[in-house]
Protein backbone atom coordinates (compact mmCIF):
# COMPACT_ATOMS: atom_id res chain seq x y z
CA UNK A 1 0.00 0.00 0.00
CA UNK A 2 1.49 3.66 -1.07
CA UNK A 3 0.48 6.93 1.13
CA UNK A 4 -0.19 8.87 -1.45
CA UNK A 5 0.20 13.04 -1.54
CA UNK A 6 -1.06 15.47 -3.50
CA UNK A 7 1.13 18.20 -4.65
CA UNK A 8 4.68 17.75 -4.04
CA UNK A 9 7.55 20.14 -4.30
CA UNK A 10 11.30 19.94 -4.00
CA UNK A 11 14.64 20.33 -4.94
CA UNK A 12 15.15 23.86 -4.99
CA UNK A 13 11.52 25.22 -5.82
CA UNK A 14 10.11 28.66 -4.62
CA UNK A 15 7.37 30.58 -5.41
CA UNK A 16 3.93 30.28 -4.23
CA UNK A 17 0.72 27.41 -3.89
CA UNK A 18 -2.64 29.58 -3.70
CA UNK A 19 -6.05 29.10 -3.81
CA UNK A 20 -6.40 25.32 -4.21
CA UNK A 21 -8.60 23.17 -3.01
CA UNK A 22 -7.11 19.66 -1.08
CA UNK A 23 -9.14 16.98 -0.57
CA UNK A 24 -9.39 13.30 0.51
CA UNK A 25 -5.80 12.60 1.51
CA UNK A 26 -5.59 9.56 4.27
CA UNK A 27 -3.66 6.64 4.59
CA UNK A 28 -5.31 3.63 6.37
CA UNK A 29 -1.80 1.91 6.56
CA UNK A 30 0.21 1.71 9.32
CA UNK A 31 3.93 3.43 9.87
CA UNK A 32 3.42 6.35 7.19
CA UNK A 33 1.27 8.82 6.89
CA UNK A 34 0.16 11.06 3.47
CA UNK A 35 0.39 14.29 3.31
CA UNK A 36 -1.99 17.06 0.93
CA UNK A 37 0.99 19.39 0.77
CA UNK A 38 4.51 18.03 0.67
CA UNK A 39 7.06 20.24 0.52
CA UNK A 40 10.91 19.08 0.50
CA UNK A 41 14.12 20.89 0.49
CA UNK A 42 12.38 24.52 -0.98
CA UNK A 43 13.06 27.87 -0.38
CA UNK A 44 10.80 31.21 0.54
CA UNK A 45 7.97 29.12 -0.65
CA UNK A 46 4.24 30.92 0.26
CA UNK A 47 1.16 28.78 1.16
CA UNK A 48 -1.46 31.05 1.11
CA UNK A 49 -5.03 30.98 0.78
CA UNK A 50 -6.09 27.09 0.59
CA UNK A 51 -8.24 24.71 1.87
CA UNK A 52 -6.71 21.08 3.29
CA UNK A 53 -10.07 18.57 3.90
CA UNK A 54 -8.61 15.63 4.97
CA UNK A 55 -9.80 12.03 6.11
CA UNK A 56 -7.70 12.20 9.64
CA UNK A 57 -6.26 8.62 9.17
CA UNK A 58 -2.36 9.07 8.85
CA UNK A 59 -2.62 12.30 6.91
CA UNK A 60 -0.76 15.91 7.10
CA UNK A 61 -1.87 19.29 5.35
CA UNK A 62 1.53 20.43 5.36
CA UNK A 63 4.43 18.80 5.67
CA UNK A 64 7.82 21.48 4.85
CA UNK A 65 10.83 18.88 5.52
CA UNK A 66 14.53 20.51 4.85
CA UNK A 67 12.94 23.44 3.58
CA UNK A 68 13.89 27.44 4.33
CA UNK A 69 12.02 30.82 4.86
CA UNK A 70 8.10 29.11 3.87
CA UNK A 71 5.21 31.53 4.49
CA UNK A 72 2.01 29.18 5.85
CA UNK A 73 -0.80 31.82 6.22
CA UNK A 74 -4.58 32.36 5.83
CA UNK A 75 -5.02 28.21 5.30
CA UNK A 76 -8.01 26.24 6.19
CA UNK A 77 -7.04 22.81 7.35
CA UNK A 78 -10.18 20.56 8.79
CA UNK A 79 -9.91 16.80 9.44
CA UNK A 80 -6.32 16.17 9.63
CA UNK A 81 -4.31 14.36 12.15
CA UNK A 82 -1.23 16.78 11.45
CA UNK A 83 -1.82 20.63 10.21
CA UNK A 84 1.54 22.00 10.02
CA UNK A 85 4.80 19.84 10.17
CA UNK A 86 7.97 21.53 9.75
CA UNK A 87 11.14 18.63 9.93
CA UNK A 88 14.71 18.80 9.08
CA UNK A 89 17.37 21.15 8.45
CA UNK A 90 15.79 24.71 8.82
CA UNK A 91 18.59 27.57 8.14
CA UNK A 92 15.67 30.11 7.99
CA UNK A 93 12.30 30.16 10.17
CA UNK A 94 9.42 29.47 8.54
CA UNK A 95 6.48 31.65 9.32
CA UNK A 96 3.69 29.72 10.25
CA UNK A 97 0.63 32.57 11.17
CA UNK A 98 -1.69 30.79 13.72
CA UNK A 99 -2.47 34.51 15.04
CA UNK A 100 -4.34 37.71 13.56
CA UNK A 101 -6.37 38.59 10.69
CA UNK A 102 -3.95 36.19 8.46
CA UNK A 103 -4.29 33.41 10.81
CA UNK A 104 -4.89 29.95 9.57
CA UNK A 105 -7.72 27.58 10.70
CA UNK A 106 -7.30 24.74 12.70
CA UNK A 107 -10.47 22.40 12.73
CA UNK A 108 -10.75 18.67 13.48
CA UNK A 109 -6.55 18.69 13.96
CA UNK A 110 -5.87 15.61 16.09
CA UNK A 111 -2.39 16.98 16.97
CA UNK A 112 -1.02 20.33 18.14
CA UNK A 113 0.43 22.50 14.79
CA UNK A 114 2.96 24.38 14.77
CA UNK A 115 4.78 22.68 17.55
CA UNK A 116 8.82 22.21 17.50
CA UNK A 117 11.45 21.26 19.00
CA UNK A 118 15.43 22.35 18.38
CA UNK A 119 18.13 19.82 18.68
CA UNK A 120 20.29 21.42 21.24
CA UNK A 121 23.58 19.64 19.28
CA UNK A 122 23.11 21.95 15.86
CA UNK A 123 20.04 24.43 16.55
CA UNK A 124 19.03 23.75 13.26
CA UNK A 125 17.29 20.24 13.16
CA UNK A 126 13.24 20.45 14.16
CA UNK A 127 11.94 17.64 15.15
CA UNK A 128 8.00 17.37 15.31
CA UNK A 129 7.34 15.86 18.88
CA UNK A 130 3.83 14.72 18.01
CA UNK A 131 4.96 12.48 15.12
CA UNK A 132 7.57 11.27 17.05
CA UNK A 133 5.13 10.04 19.58
CA UNK A 134 2.56 8.80 17.36
CA UNK A 135 4.82 6.63 14.70
CA UNK A 136 7.75 6.08 17.63
CA UNK A 137 10.37 7.02 15.04
CA UNK A 138 13.56 7.32 16.64
CA UNK A 139 15.09 10.04 14.69
CA UNK A 140 18.25 10.49 16.75
CA UNK A 141 19.09 9.35 20.46
CA UNK A 142 19.24 11.64 22.87
CA UNK A 143 22.00 11.86 25.14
Amino acid sequence: MIAQNGIQLSQGSTGSIQGNTFSGFGFQGSGWASAALLVYNTVGLLVDGNNFAGTGDNDNAIYLINSDGATVTNNTIDGFEFGVIEYGQISTSHDVVNTGADANTYTNVEEANHYLQLNPATQKTVVHAGWIRRYRCLLRRRR
